[in-house]
C-alpha cells in the first residue's frame, strides 16, 4: 500500500533538527511492525520511549529503510521522528546530502495500520544549533537552549511508496527516492558505562569510563545552568596528548553546551560521543 513521502513546505530549508510527529487513538494495545526511512540520521520515538535510530550506512546510489517491532497501548500514542538535516556538502562529509529533510514511516499490526499523510505535523528545532569541528568526518556538535520554542513549520507530501513492492512510478519514472531494506541487523544501546570520578571542583567534574567508548549519552542539569561537557580521548600535557591512563594533565576537546533556562532539563546528544574521559563544566555541579 502506498505511503507518502512528507517533507517540510518551505523554500529555505537550515540545517539542524527537524521532528516529524502524530498523536494516534489505538483501541488496544498491539505489537506493530515499523518500517520507517529518513533522509539523514534519525531516532524514532513513541510516547517518549527511544525505539530506534538510524539509516543504515549505504552508498550513493541505495538508501536503506528500517524494519522494528514496537507495542502501541491503547489510547494516545506520540509518535516522534527526529531527524537530523545537513545540506552544506563540506560540513559532515559521510552523511547524504539532500535539499529537504525526508521521512516514510509505516506501523501495521494485526487490526490497524498508521502511515506518514497529510495529518502529520513538522517543527524545526531552534533550541539546538550546530558546531561543526575542523574533521569534515566528524558529526556536529551541539548547543542546546531548553528555553528555546520549536517553530512549527508547513508540511507537505513528497511523493509515494511503497513498502513490498517498492516506489510509485509515473510513465515509467519513479517518484522519489527508493529505498531498500535494511541487509544487516539494526543496533541498539547495549551495557551502561559507569564512570570513576578522577577530579571534582566547585565548577567541575571529570569522570573516566575506564576504556575509550562510544556510546549514547544522558545528562541532567538543574535550572539556571550553563554547562559545557567535553569529551576526550585522553588527558592532554605541554607536549601533546599522554596515554590514557595518565590523568596529571587537563582535558581539551570538542564539547557541547547545554542551557537548562527556568526549568530542570535532560539533555542527550543525537549522535553518538566517543571518549575515554569526560569533563562537565557548570556554575552547580
Amino acid at each position: 500500500m502506498n505511503i507518502n513521502y512528507i517533507t517540510p513546505d518551505i523554500e529555505h530549508i537550515r540545517d539542524g533538527m527537524y521532528n516529524f510527529f502524530t498523536s494516534v487513538n489505538t483501541q488496544k494495545t498491539e505489537n506493530y511492525t515499523i518500517n520507517i526511512y529518513t533522509s539523514g540520521r534519525y531516532i524514532l520515538t513513541i510516547n517518549g520511549k527511544y525505539i530506534c535510530e538510524g539509516p543504515c550506512k549505504s552508498h550513493e546510489y541505495v538508501r536503506y529503510y528500517d524494519t522494528v517491532e514496537a507495542i502501541l497501548t491503547e489510547g494516545i500514542n506520540k509518535i516522534n521522528i527526529k531527524v537530523m538535516h545537513i545540506g552544506e556538502p563540506k560540513k559532515f562529509s559521510t552523511v547524504f546530502k539532500t535539499l529537504k529533510p525526508q521521512a516514510i514511516f509505516e506501523a501495521t499490526s494485526s487490526s490497524n495500520r498508521i502511515a506518514t499523510d497529510e495529518t502529520w505535523k513538522c517543527n524545526y528545532d531552534n533550541s539546538c544549533l550546530f558546531r561543526y569541528s575542523r574533521w569534515k568526518c566528524l558529526p556536529p556538535f551541539e548547543d542546546i537552549y531548553f528555553d528555546y520554542e520549536k517553530e512549527e513549520i508547513p508540511l507537505a507530501l513528497c511523493g509515494k511508496f511503497d513498502f513490498e513492492k517498492g516506489p510509485q512510478t509515473f510513465c515509467g519514472i519513479a517518484s522519489g527516492i527508493q529505498p531498500e531494506k535494511r541487509p544487516i541487523p539494526m543496533i541498539f544501546p547495549g551495557d551502561d558505562i559507569r564512570f570513576a570520578v578522577v577530579k571534582k571542583g566547585r565548577d567541575f567534574i571529570e569522570l573516566d569510563a575506564g576504556m575509550y567508548s562510544t556510546a549514547k549519552l544522558s545528562f541532567c542539569f538543574a535550572k539556571n545552568t550553563d554547562a559545557r561537557i567535553i569529551y576526550a580521548e585522553c588527558y592532554r600535557h605541554k607536549e601533546g596528548k599522554g596515554v590514557r591512563d595518565d590523568s596529571s594533565g587537563f582535558i581539551d576537546g570538542y564539547y557541547d553546551t547545554v542551557h537548562t533556562g527556568d526549568e530542570d532539563a535532560a539533555f542527550s546528544p543525537f549522535w553518538f560521543r566517543s571518549f575515554r574521559f569526560i569533563r562537565i563544566e557548570a556554575d552547580n555541579i
